[in-house]
C-alpha cells in the first residue's frame, strides 16, 4: 500500500485532540504501526509545537521538556507547561529506516 507524502500535509493522528489542565505534564505517544511497511521501522524523530492560538507560534522550546524518543513503531515526547485556554499542535515527524518520513500532528486543548 502506497504510503502518504508528509509534503502534502500531516495526518492527524487518532485520539486527537486530547485535553489537559493548565500546567499539567503529559507523556504523548505517537504510534506509526499503520505507517509502516513490512521490514521499516522508525529510526528518530522531532517534534515542533506551536500554539494555535497565538497565530502557530513555535513554543517547543516552552512546552516539550526533553527530546523525543523513538523506539519503533512509536515516538514519545513529554509536554509540559501549558497555559489556560490555548490550542496547540503537536507535529512529530518521523524518520525511517528505509529514509523515508512521516508526519503527524495531535492537537491539544488546555481547559479553561
Amino acid at each position: 500500500m502506497p504510503q502518504p507524502d508528509p509534503t502534502f500535509g500531516a495526518l492527524e493522528a487518532i485520539g486527537s485532540p486530547k485535553e489537559v489542565a493548565d500546567g499539567e505534564t503529559i507523556t504523548l505517544v505517537t504510534d506509526f504501526t499503520n505507517q509502516l511497511v513490512s521490514g521499516v521501522t522508525v529510526s528518530s524523530a522531532t517534534v515542533k509545537t506551536y500554539e494555535e492560538t497565538d497565530r502557530d507560534a513555535d513554543v517547543s522550546s516552552t512546552i516539550s521538556s526533553a527530546a523525543a524518543s523513538a523506539a519503533s513503531p512509536s515516538v514519545t515526547q513529554v509536554l509540559t507547561a501549558f497555559t489556560r485556554g490555548r490550542v496547540y499542535r503537536v507535529e512529530i515527524l518521523a524518520t525511517l529506516s528505509n529514509s523515508d518520513k512521516r508526519l503527524t500532528f495531535t492537537r491539544i486543548r488546555c481547559r479553561l
